[in-house]
């Protein structure tokens, strides 16, 4: 598997993030608790049907600053500064158990960046 990791800082933060495939519909990953983006359980099947992943190390977690995750707001926006930087401009957003808050938060939030949501697994309350 092609992965790419990478550390994006802004506002004197810090998000680590891992790009894996090169090609294909973007897939935004709001991982669940205890990982972080060298996670890849499941990808297999989405790479084969040519989607990127990119996941970003959820606030606290790998090299994520933890000050990013005070509340949904703040993590989604910075979600959002980690989408611009990529030049990324519509996603899939996948969120999986502990990330199902960010994923409906951001998916309110930004639905214009938004080609779908899938919850898998998901928590649906802070």
């Amino acid at each position: 598997m092609d992965r790419i990791i990478g550390t994006y800082i802004t506002d004197g933060q810090t998000i680590e993030y891992s790009i894996t495939w090169k090609k294909g519909a973007p897939i935004l990953v709001m991982h669940g608790g205890h990982s972080n983006c060298y996670e890849d359980l499941g990808y297999d099947s989405l790479i084969k049907n040519g989607f990127m992943i990119i996941t970003p190390s959820r606030a606290g977690y790998g090299k994520t600053s933890k000050e990013i995750g005070e509340n949904l707001s703040k993590a989604c926006d910075y979600y959002m500064k980690l989408l611009n930087y990529l030049k990324i401009d519509k996603v899939h957003l996948l969120a999986i158990s502990a990330g199902g808050p960010s994923g409906l938060y951001f998916a309110a939030r930004y639905p214009e960046r938004v080609k779908t949501l899938t919850l898998q697994s998901a928590v649906t309350k802070e």
